[in-house]
């Protein structure tokens, strides 16, 4: 996923140019601009800060197709997430019957559960997450 930009300029000999770019950052951007338009800039010298430059959105690429996300929403922003905490594993192992040691607790430590329940918790969320959207959107 990139940033999408708009970049609007004008020329020394009063040509507008405005265009959009999907890239990581506004410098970025600027790069592009001035590679696009070389011949039209003439040889001027211009600085990103001359550039009227807005970030209008985000850009997801997949299947050789272009999405353009504009929303309010930055696709970066969490909407979930879960945390254990030892005192669940305590109370499990309570349920289970099963001493809650200093060793015991160690013993499970041991057998990667942090990894463990990191890959799984993944594997099992992007599951839960495509029945949501099948879902939601019939």
């Amino acid at each position: 996923m990139y940033n999408l930009y708009t970049i609007d300029y004008m020329t020394k000999s009063g040509e507008r140019i405005s265009t959009e770019y999907s890239c990581d950052n506004e410098v970025e951007a600027a790069l592009w601009f001035a590679y696009e338009f070389a011949d039209e800039l003439n040889g001027e010298t211009i600085a990103p800060e001359q550039l009227d430059i807005e970030h209008i959105g985000y850009t997801f690429y997949g299947k050789n197709e272009v999405y353009d996300y504009r929303g309010h929403v930055d696709p970066y922003d969490t909407f979930c997430e879960i945390k254990w905490s030892y005192v669940d594993l305590m109370f499990l192992m309570a349920k289970k019957n099963i001493p809650v040691t200093d060793e015991n607790i160690d013993k499970i430590v041991k057998c990667r559960l942090e990894k463990t329940m990191q890959d799984r918790s993944t594997e099992e969320g992007w599951e839960i997450l495509d029945c949501i959207i099948d879902g939601a959107i019939d």
